[in-house]
């Protein structure tokens, strides 16, 4: 049995084609007659079919379609006019909360974009709160700037009438330090003149004492020897007086350059010439580490000089007499600050003794001229030689002071810089 579509060839339409074919069947009756039963079914009614289920189908699929695409649009519409709204107020968001403008917030019925809505929201809260806090610490700020402006102003006009009070001040004190300089030279030349006229009847009076006692001293009574003896040692005091006052106005009338000096060099000068008076006092003289610096060597020499002669002078009976004589460089917190502000290295001279020592409530009084803590029975001297020293080392830029326990010695400590200011 077979099944064929007729007709086999015609139209080129298919769907013409189903229409006009039919179902044929062919059913041989014997194998010895040559019959055969043929059927034939119209395909009309399949293709009919074929075509309503086909139209139905695509109907079908059409309303899904449709449905798809209002659906589509409504869940679009739900997403993204949200979005667009958020990003439409999220604009430019920090300017707005600055402006403090209103901002209506979109609302959405899905989950995720409501919940994205409410981190905006309080992101929105969170910079907003730091606007503010910004904008009072800037309001606090200008405040506390005018404020401050206010007290510089006036600072600035207490400072401008300080400095102009100060400069008035300088301007005086200028005058004053001109006209003292003027009398301290005049005062200088005075001294320097006065003791050279003094010299000459100082030495008359000395010349002719010795000539009185030379020649009349066998005839004179024993109160004529005194009185005569008496007038010697007062000349002998003037005429030491004489050599102190022209020494302490040499300081600076006579003063040399600054140069390098080796104070242990000055001070074997100053050993040497006091070799006689230390071998006669049973002294003994310790010399430490001494530095090179920048002075006036006579005056170092003088000033070494004046200050051993001063251990040397006031002395325990008891006991010998031990000077020590050293230096040190002190350190950078120590040195000198200048008027430039820049620091000049230091250094210190000591000079120790064992001697009778002294109150050192009298520390100011010893560097004065003529001012003594003992009288001129005890200790010879002028009470002119520590006021040397002072103005040694004044000139030379540094200072003197002393320590000293009463009864047990003291300590002389020069400062001194190291180098002299060109």
């Amino acid at each position: 049995m077979t099944y064929q579509w007729l007709p086999i060839s015609g139209s080129r339409l298919v769907m013409v084609r189903w229409n006009n074919s039919f179902f044929v069947q062919e059913t041989p009756i014997d194998s010895q007659l040559p019959w055969t039963l043929i059927a034939e079914l119209s395909a009309t009614p399949n293709v009919r079919h074929i075509e309503r289920v086909h139209t139905n189908s695509l109907a079908i699929l059409m309303l899904i379609s449709a449905i798809a695409l209002i659906f589509a649009t409504l869940l679009s519409r739900s997403l993204v006019s949200p979005l667009s709204k958020l990003a439409q107020v999220t604009t430019n968001l920090p300017h707005k909360l600055s402006e403090q403008e209103l901002i209506d917030w979109p609302n959405s019925s899905v989950t995720e974009l409501d919940a994205l809505v409410r981190n905006f929201k309080s992101m929105a809260a969170t910079l907003n709160q730091k606007f503010w806090e910004i904008k009072s610490t800037n309001e606090m700020l200008e405040e506390r700037v005018q404020e401050r402006t206010q007290k510089l102003l006036i600072i600035n006009t207490e400072l401008e009438a300080e400095i102009a009070e100060r400069q008035r001040t300088e301007e005086k004190l200028k005058a004053y330090t001109f006209k003292l300089e003027q009398s301290n030279r005049e005062l200088q030349d005075f001294a320097f003149v006065a003791s050279h006229d003094l010299q000459e009847p100082l030495r008359k009076i000395q010349a002719f004492g010795d000539r009185l006692k030379l020649k009349y001293g066998e005839s004179l009574t024993n109160e004529g020897k005194d009185y005569l003896e008496r007038m010697q040692k007062a000349a002998q005091r003037m005429q030491t007086l004489i050599n102190d006052l022209l020494a302490f106005s040499r300081v600076t009338s006579k003063a040399q350059p600054f140069t390098r000096v080796n104070i242990t060099n000055v001070l074997q000068e100053v050993l040497s010439d006091l070799e006689v008076h230390i071998q006669k006092v049973g002294a003994q003289v310790e010399i430490g580490e001494l530095l090179t610096i920048d002075a006036d060597p006579s005056q170092m020499r003088q000033l070494l000089q004046n200050l051993i002669s001063n251990a040397l002078k006031f002395r325990r009976q008891e006991e010998a007499p031990v000077v020590k004589i050293w230096s040190q460089l002190l350190e950078r917190g120590e040195q000198l600050w200048t008027q430039d502000l820049s620091a000049r290295p230091m250094c210190q001279i000591m000079v120790e003794d064992n001697g009778i020592g002294f109150d050192e409530k009298y520390l100011d009084r010893i560097f004065t001229v003529f001012q003594r803590l003992h009288g001129r029975n005890e200790y010879e001297g002028t009470g002119v030689g520590l006021a040397i020293c002072r103005k040694i080392v004044e000139r030379h830029g540094g200072t003197i002071t002393a320590k000293s326990i009463l009864g047990e010695g003291a300590t002389f400590i020069v400062t001194l810089p190291v180098k002299q200011s060109r």
